[in-house]
């Protein structure tokens, strides 16, 4: 059985929404597993966001860790950059990787991070936070084995009608 680590986390910048990143096509990519429901059958999802940093600190050493505005032309996915003191990481894809290869290099260790939970997607308080903006938490769930991801609900009322019959109201959802 594996323990987690709960970490000390503190959001120092919430960062943005870009609507094109974190609702278009590579929006996989940009949201966070948090939470299973109350039923256990859909999954919360919680916005890695562009520009948002976090601290912790690890070994007495205060660490930060940014997620990168991407580069749309090389990778619609988001980029990591943890930095201790003077110390920079390389930038990489991987939250983890990048607070792990830093760690490791000041501290001539194998210690081994989880990007999410150094930068405290499992803390309550900062999901909030990370939350506060958006009109509906995406979720996913599993169709046998297919990922369903719902990132917008839109209802909308529209008018039908013929020449044999009069206009009738329907309402249509949209997923």
């Amino acid at each position: 059985m594996t323990k987690r680590k709960n970490y000390k986390t503190t959001l120092i910048s919430i960062g943005k929404i870009i609507p094109e990143i974190h609702y278009g096509v590579f929006s996989r990519d940009w949201w966070i597993a948090i939470e299973k429901d109350s039923n256990n059958q859909a999954t919360m999802l919680c916005p890695i966001r562009i520009g948002m940093k976090t601290h912790v600190e690890l070994n007495g050493h205060e660490f930060f860790i940014n997620v990168l505005e991407p580069n749309i032309e090389d990778s619609s996915s988001p980029t990591y950059q943890a930095s201790c003191g003077l110390a920079y990481s390389e930038i990489y894809m991987s939250s983890s990787t990048a607070i792990t290869s830093l760690y490791q290099q000041l501290f001539g260790t194998k210690t081994k991070f989880s990007g999410q939970l150094v930068m405290g997607f499992n803390q309550s308080d900062i999901v909030k936070q990370l939350l506060e903006d958006i009109n509906f938490q995406p979720f996913e769930f599993y169709l046998d084995q297919l990922r369903i991801v719902v990132l917008e609900l839109v209802y909308q009322k529209i008018k039908i009608g013929t020449m044999l019959e009069p206009d009738t109201n329907h309402h249509l959802l949209i997923i």
